[in-house]
């Protein structure tokens, strides 16, 4: 229940050629910021979350839009129970 209202998305970039972290230590805790940048060409896999409406679209979606750029990153739709 202290979930339900959070609409999150997540992002995990691991990359050793990107380097766009900004680290602010004026606050406690610091607070990072990433500048963005295009990652299209650095997926390779995209999971689409359990409690996302119409899951199966958007994986189509993803698929088609990529398809475009000659992308092929792993497609997921999450089974996992959410907790």
């Amino acid at each position: 229940i202290e979930y339900q209202h959070e609409n999150e998305t997540r992002l995990v970039l691991s990359n050793p050629f990107i380097n766009n972290e900004i680290v602010d230590n004026l606050f406690t805790p610091y607070k990072v910021y990433v500048k963005l940048a295009p990652i299209n060409s650095s997926l390779l896999k995209l999971t689409i979350g359990p409690k996302v409406k119409l899951a199966d679209e958007w994986a189509a979606s993803f698929y088609y839009s990529l398809k475009k750029e000659g992308l092929f990153p792993k497609i997921e739709i999450s089974t996992l129970p959410f907790k």
